[in-house]
């Protein structure tokens, strides 16, 4: 009898619970770069590479202001660095350097997030962590050598970014996670836009080098009433 009681009242709470889930969906712009330390490039520029991103999205209230916001979907996440040094006291010689990644992730941002309602808008600010699951990408890197009176000597080379290193693979690591921030203003008719910004904290990189991305989402997207 208690053991049927219990499961009742797990059904119950459960059925409440999903019966206020609000659902959307949502497009991502993302510029992506990351923090990078490597033996190989000691003083180097960093680029914002423009990514893209889709999502399914869930709202659960948990009080009158705060609810679980969380997304679960496609995201690409990137940079690209540049080096050029001279070779030679003189300067005679010079050498140009650049490393692009493109990687594409399964992605879930879960925010605990407050919300206002003004007039016919709510504003939503949250923070909570993030989880990818890298599916596949590429890290390209060139290496060009500039010398008086001969032509450029250049090298170019394509990695698959989450394979093995043996075979001239990268060997990133698949598992990452994220602290994330998230900014919204939505309409009442469930149009909204919004921003997330994700601190990645997992180190991909296997060998001596650290890279742990940096990404700031721009989000347009509709949820669909209960």
């Amino acid at each position: 009898m208690k053991k049927a009681i219990v499961l009742l009242t797990c059904s119950f709470i459960t059925s409440i619970a999903f019966t206020q889930i609000r659902y959307g969906v949502q497009v991502s712009v993302n510029q992506g770069t990351a923090d990078i330390k490597s033996t190989n490039f000691k003083s180097f520029t960093k680029d914002i590479r423009t990514l893209k991103g889709a999502m399914a999205v869930a709202e659960l209230p948990v009080t009158k202001h705060l609810l679980i916001h969380t997304s679960l979907g496609y995201l690409q996440k990137g940079a690209s660095l540049y080096l050029q040094a001279n070779t030679t006291p003189g300067g005679m010689n010079t050498y140009f350097s650049s490393l692009e990644t493109k990687l594409d992730y399964l992605e879930m941002p879960l925010n605990l997030a407050y919300t206002l309602n003004v007039r016919s808008f709510s504003i939503m600010v949250g923070a909570g962590p993030s989880f990818g699951y890298g599916l596949s990408g590429k890290v390209k890197a060139m290496y060009v050598v500039n010398a008086p009176g001969t032509p450029a000597m250049e090298t170019t080379g394509t990695a698959d970014a989450f394979k093995s290193e043996e075979n001239d693979r990268a060997g990133f690591r698949r598992f990452e996670t994220s602290a994330g921030a998230l900014l919204a203003i939505r309409h009442n008719s469930g149009f909204y836009l919004s921003t997330n910004y994700l601190h990645g904290l997992t180190n991909v990189s296997r060998d001596e080098e650290n890279y742990r991305s940096r990404n700031l989402m721009v989000n347009v997207g509709f949820m669909f009433k209960r």
